[in-house]
């Protein structure tokens, strides 16, 4: 069951939020940014807990920063220097973070009002970014797709399409805290992601294109370990960041697409994340400040996690990272999946 509610307006449009009803978990996305804004998922005494941070009106996802459930794009995460060169070709975009662009620029995919429409058991939603839009070329045609998958599990698969070329690297920056929002920290949750390396990133949070070994770093996740237990290690990768904020190159284990494991300390939820990307951007909340969310809970740093599925970052600038264009022809794809279950007490 799909049900479809008014949630306000923004800029004299109206903002729809739509809950989807499956067997074990509910979840409600909305067409402004193309954002989920609640996962109600049981917990380990079949207690309901909203695990993604977010804010009850539209006036507050439009008046404060932090991408809270948003559909990131044209190009997700960090470009360096807010400017790529292709095809001999420099481009400018909108530096956004310091002297760099990021998630889109200035009015990115997650400020637009998507077209949303209920298919079936999915809600449908498309937005087209017309060619020159925040310095990319190239028309693009984006569709979202939400949808409850294995009873208790949300699915969200991302396509595009272009007239011509176009860059193109979607994700969504979902925060979550399996404890229940705004239910202090997450560092107490234990954490296991499928990589053997990471990107390395400047003292500006820029990929180099280098790697870096996680055997014997704080960047070893391969075994269930609390987020906590090395967020503030002497390390220069987790110093820039003021702790984990890195993408984790994605080691294929299994032909699913399991990319991470996440623990609830306090609630027993269980998340599992698929994906078919090759990137998994892991932040760990390093600049929540104290935003007022859900309820006029504070949103405190490291209150929530992001496990951002993607191209690597920075690709446009990186060679051997391999750039995220699309061409005439072409369809981009990112499928993502955040299933749920519980341990029990």
């Amino acid at each position: 069951m799909i049900k479809a509610e008014k949630f306000g307006i923004c800029n004299g449009q109206q903002v729809t939020a739509y809950t989807l009803y499956g067997k074990k978990c509910e979840f409600t996305v909305m067409d402004y940014g193309a954002t989920l804004v609640a996962v109600r998922v049981p917990d380990k005494n079949g207690v309901f807990k909203d695990v993604l941070l977010g804010y009850d009106s539209i006036e507050d996802y439009v008046n404060n920063d932090g991408y809270f459930g948003a559909s990131i794009g044209r190009v997700a995460n960090r470009v360096g220097g807010a400017k790529f060169t292709y095809l001999g070709k420099e481009y400018d975009l909108f530096a956004n973070d310091g002297l760099n662009s990021l998630h889109g620029g200035k009015c990115g995919f997650d400020k637009k009002i998507w077209k949303a429409d209920i298919v079936g058991d999915s809600v449908i939603m498309t937005y087209t970014s017309p060619d020159g839009e925040e310095g990319y070329f190239g028309e693009l045609q984006v569709e979202a797709e939400f949808k409850i998958v294995d009873d208790c599990g949300v699915s969200i698969t991302y396509t595009a399409v272009t007239d011509s070329e176009s860059a193109v690297n979607l994700t969504n920056h979902a925060y979550f805290n399996l404890n229940g929002e705004g239910n202090g920290d997450i560092l107490g949750h234990y954490m296991q992601i499928n990589s053997s390396c990471i990107t390395e990133i400047d003292s500006a949070l820029i990929p180099n294109g280098r790697y870096i070994d996680v055997i014997n770093t704080p960047f070893d996740f391969n075994k269930l370990k609390r987020v906590g237990d090395e967020v503030n290690a002497k390390d220069a990768q987790l110093e820039y960041a003021g702790g984990y904020d890195h993408n984790f190159v994605l080691d294929r284990k299994s032909d699913d697409g399991l990319a991470a494991v996440t623990v609830g300390d306090l609630s027993g939820i269980v998340m599992k994340t698929f994906t078919n990307q090759n990137g998994l951007q892991f932040y760990c909340g390093n600049f929540l400040d104290g935003k007022k969310g859900k309820g006029g809970k504070i949103y405190n740093k490291r209150c929530g996690l992001c496990l951002e599925a993607q191209s690597f970052p920075n690709a446009l600038n990186v060679e051997n990272f391999g750039k995220p264009i699309i061409r005439a022809g072409e369809t981009y794809r990112n499928e993502i999946k955040y299933v749920f279950s519980v341990e029990r007490a």
